[in-house]
């Protein structure tokens, strides 16, 4: 089971079936699930995710760009970009640029996440070099004080977002976690693309992919066939089910 924080507030829980998991205690645990209270008053809702996957959905589809996002980090560095220039060119997608993301919920999190990743799914999973000074600096983001940015004492940090570098390209990240849905679907984790949606919208409440993804697809496949191709990041690859458009027919 997954629960998402904080856990007595948030209504999303992830079951996660394996191998070895027996249907009495799979069904068992989810009811568990839909039967536990909540404190904003809303019925839990429990996404079914029918084979062992890695990160269960949401956090599948939230660290996967970070593989983008490294490699992002390291180049603007080498090319003296300030990564609150890169926050601004994702402003008109995120509210909050993903470096200033990545410093408010912890770089020592990202850090542990992707060295599992790493080992368990893809070699290209591995921290950037900039990521991995920081945690060897102790620089963990807003928990210490410093990270990508210095934060005061108030949990503020301290940019400047007026100017962008028009360098990081914020549809990558959705194209990534298109990409990422549709291998969920081409794996069998989930029977359909409703359930990734409705994760993403109540689990971390940010919008999944499906909905632009239908209209994007092919321009999104292009863009990652693109940055494979310049960072030698094959775990990248835009699988058949995103190139074809065949993920439209499988919503349930």
């Amino acid at each position: 089971m997954h629960f998402f924080l904080p856990p007595v507030s948030q209504c999303c829980v992830e079951v996660m079936k394996t191998e070895k998991t027996d249907d009495r205690i799979f069904n068992l645990v989810i009811e568990i699930g839909k039967n536990l209270p909540c404190l904003n008053g809303k019925n839990r809702f429990v996404a079914q995710i029918n084979k062992d996957s890695p990160g269960f959905i949401a956090n599948r589809l939230l660290l996967t760009p970070l593989i983008y996002l490294n490699w992002i980090a390291d180049q603007a560095k080498k090319k003296e970009i300030p990564f609150e220039q890169l926050d601004a060119d994702a402003g008109n997608i995120m509210p909050m640029g993903p470096f200033e993301l990545n410093d408010y919920l912890g770089l020592d999190v990202a850090y542990y996440s992707l060295k599992n990743f790493e080992k368990y799914v893809s070699p290209d999973f591995a921290p950037g070099k900039i990521l991995s000074e920081l945690i060897s600096e102790g620089k963990y983001g807003r928990k210490t004080g410093c990270g990508f940015y210095n934060w005061n004492k108030d949990g503020k940090p301290q940019l400047d977002k007026s100017k962008r570098a028009n360098f990081l390209n914020p549809e990558i990240i959705l194209a990534i976690q298109l990409n990422e849905g549709c291998k969920l679907l081409e794996q069998g984790i989930v029977p359909g693309y409703k359930v990734i949606e409705d994760v993403m919208i109540k689990g971390p409440g940010i919008p999944g992919p499906f909905s632009a993804g239908k209209r994007k697809y092919q321009y999104w496949s292009k863009l990652l066939e693109d940055l494979v191709k310049e960072t030698g990041k094959n775990y990248l690859q835009p699988c058949k089910l995103m190139t074809s458009g065949n993920f439209i027919n499988m919503r349930k």
